[in-house]
């Protein structure tokens, strides 16, 4: 049985009693949930359903005590999906009724109108407008009005709603009200102050990424801040340098990866030359079993590959954390109160704003952090592809010119550089369009990588003796 790595596992139940920990309970808004909302139109549902049928039973001669055993029927036999089979078995046998099809359609349609009236007056009570701010007010408004057309046009009362996605083709009223509140949580949870869901909201499995990754991000950027004076760049200095240092393993085992292409090299040209003039079947499925030993040799796999997708879901975090913590003044969505006592102008520059008009000193600010970013990360790919090259080179000392040549023309990849460049407009339209303290973030990670590059590369061949010890390879 494989041992379990104790570092890992210790680091793993620390990250998730810190999320926990700093997860202070921030109680629920008063708003309700689609649980709440399911429930109201399942009464109004059955209620319409009952009320329609005594009646029709009624207007058509049935004595009390018949309507009122047909009604009982109803009440035991109603489950929110069967109305039409439930009123079909209602008016059955009634004599004045000559085409119960027809006339289970009517009263189905007036059923639809009646919940349809529910369903509306539902829709304000999943926020509350008066404490959301200007921006989140628009994108509320909005959702009530693609969901009020939404309704208009419904013909289903069915409550087998799906309520973990939006379904965008549906006519179902259930499934109208389950969309609006996943949209309307959605521009809750991105546009709003940053706060806990707890177990007992719908929203809590949802937000799992809010909770454990944007909360305690932004409870750090206000504790620390908090700690020296109130001064957010502080605040934002030091939970950077936090969080590049806690990404250390992901870049190590990236930067591990490469070491270990370095030492794969004699091995794979060995095996290219072995096989350079092999090419029917059996020789190539034997390359490959070798090419795979090799590879378990120096223990390459996906986990490199893997940790590098990481990074991804920290960068969201940080990104919503930054945008979502000047909302956090505990006025909205009863939030907690994270912004009081902060300071948080630099040179002049307010890290909680965006670029500000035109050519105010806000906007100049920002473009200055934004030609910084950019420039930085420019310098950064730069340098990198200078000790790829070198890292490359020195591997290729014992291989002759001629596949060393090829090997490099394999390695200058046209949709790499791409994808390289093509990020690196993308960070820029992110400083452009976000809170100055994001290009803040970008700007103190991009020196804490190149000072992290310049260190691995310094001590490149301490790492390169260790891991040659650690994979079992004699120095030759």
């Amino acid at each position: 049985m494989r041992k379990i790595n104790v570092k890992n596992f210790a680091l793993i139940i620390a990250m998730v009693l810190l999320c926990f920990l700093t997860a202070c309970g921030c109680g629920n808004d008063g708003t309700i949930t689609y649980s709440n909302a399911e429930n109201s139109l399942k009464e109004t549902q059955l209620n319409s359903l009952i009320n329609r049928t005594q009646t029709t039973l009624k207007n058509n001669g049935v004595s009390d005590e018949e309507v009122n055993t047909r009604i009982n029927v109803i009440r035991t036999t109603f489950n929110a999906t069967n109305t039409k089979e439930v009123l079909t078995t209602a008016l059955e046998n009634v004599n004045g009724i000559n085409n119960i099809e027809e006339e289970v359609n009517n009263i189905y349609g007036l059923i639809v109108e009646d919940v349809k009236i529910t369903a509306v007056n539902l829709l304000t009570k999943f926020y509350n407008l008066e404490d959301l701010k200007t921006h989140s007010k628009e994108l509320v408004s909005k959702v009530v009005q693609e969901t009020e057309i939404a309704i208009a046009s419904a013909t289903l009362i069915e409550a087998n709603a799906d309520s973990s996605k939006v379904i965008t083709e549906t006519s179902n009223l259930y499934q109208i009200i389950a969309n609006h509140a996943l949209n309307i949580n959605t521009a809750k949870t991105q546009y709003s102050p940053i706060r806990w869901y707890s177990v007992k909201e719908d929203g809590f499995f949802s937000m799992i990424f809010n909770n454990f990754l944007v909360f305690p991000i932004g409870w750090l950027l206000q504790a620390i801040s908090g700690l020296f004076g109130g001064y957010y760049i502080i605040g934002l200095l030091i939970v950077t340098i936090l969080i590049r240092t806690l990404m250390t393993p992901v870049y190590n085992s990236t930067n591990n990866m490469s070491l270990k292409m370095q030492l794969m090299q004699p091995d794979l040209q060995k095996l290219e030359a072995k096989y350079a003039n092999k090419n029917d079947q059996e020789s190539q499925q034997a390359k490959q079993m070798e090419q795979m030993r090799i590879y378990k040799k120096y223990k390459m796999g996906f986990g490199g590959c893997f940790s590098m997708l990481l990074q991804f879901p920290v960068f969201m975090g940080v990104y919503q954390a930054v945008s979502r913590i000047q909302l956090t003044d505990g006025t909205v969505c009863n939030s907690p109160n994270w912004i009081e006592g902060l300071k948080t102008t630099f040179l002049g520059v307010d890290l909680f704003k965006t670029r500000g008009e035109a050519w105010s000193g806000q906007f100049w600010g920002v473009m200055i952090i934004l030609v910084l970013v950019v420039g930085t990360q420019l310098v950064q790919q730069f340098l990198t592809q200078r000790v790829q090259k070198a890292t490359y080179a020195k591997s290729q000392e014992n291989i002759p010119e001629y596949r060393r040549q090829a090997m490099q023309q394999n390695q200058t990849n046209g949709s790499m550089k791409f994808m390289m460049y093509f990020m690196i407009v993308m960070m820029g339209i992110f400083v452009f369009q976000s809170a100055a303290g994001l290009g803040i973030y970008w700007l103190i990670g991009n020196f804490y990588s190149l000072a992290q590059m310049y260190f691995n590369y310094k001590n490149s061949d301490k790492k390169l003796a260790r891991l040659k010890k650690k994979l079992g390879i004699e120095e030759k």
